[in-house]
């Protein structure tokens, strides 16, 4: 078995792994941000996107959750199958995609941080944030004080201008958040 393939391999379920973990630990620790104050009615139903966006209490996500755990043993039996049987990347693809299904598009803003994209954030954790707006939409970029999964920055997954002005003023409202230029 070629040593880079293995690598390679190794790295990228690694990291698949982790993630889910992180999403699952998430989800468990999102009451600890105390109550929900953005979306006031736990759902975005006045938004018709072609990707709906939701939050933690959406059947979608909570489905999510329970495949996140059955996603590690897959992604344990994708790296199994891959170093010890035949290189196939098909399976590595499929542990990774259910993310894109399940955990996009998922915004909650409690009193002590927020939930955004299946990830929790507590103010304290973002240094300033940004919009980055193109073609009717919107993105939000947090910048961390500190690595998060090994990124300095997160970006949001695009958002309509509307849904993007109403989460601005949650977020103007917040004590510990900056905005940056």
């Amino acid at each position: 078995m070629d040593t880079l393939h293995v690598l390679f391999v190794s790295v990228v379920c690694a990291i698949v792994f982790l993630v889910y973990l992180e999403l699952i630990v998430s989800y468990h620790k999102r009451n600890r941000l105390g109550k929900v104050t953005y979306p006031e009615r736990r759902e975005f139903d006045e938004y018709s996107l072609l990707m709906r966006w939701k939050t933690t209490d959406d059947t979608i996500y909570r489905i999510g959750i329970i495949a996140a755990y059955l996603l590690m043993i897959f992604v344990v039996f994708a790296w199994g199958y891959n170093v010890f049987v035949e290189p196939f990347y098909g399976l590595t693809i499929a542990a990774a995609l259910p993310y894109l299904f399940f955990f996009s598009n998922v915004i909650e803003v409690r009193n002590g941080g927020m939930m955004i994209n299946g990830l929790l954030v507590n103010w304290e954790e973002i240094d300033h944030y940004e919009w980055h707006e193109r073609k009717g939409n919107a993105s939000l970029v947090l910048f961390y004080k500190k690595r998060k999964l090994g990124f300095k920055k997160f970006r949001s997954g695009p958002m309509p201008l509307l849904l993007s002005r109403k989460l601005e003023e949650v977020l103007k409202n917040q004590p510990y958040l900056n905005k940056g230029a």
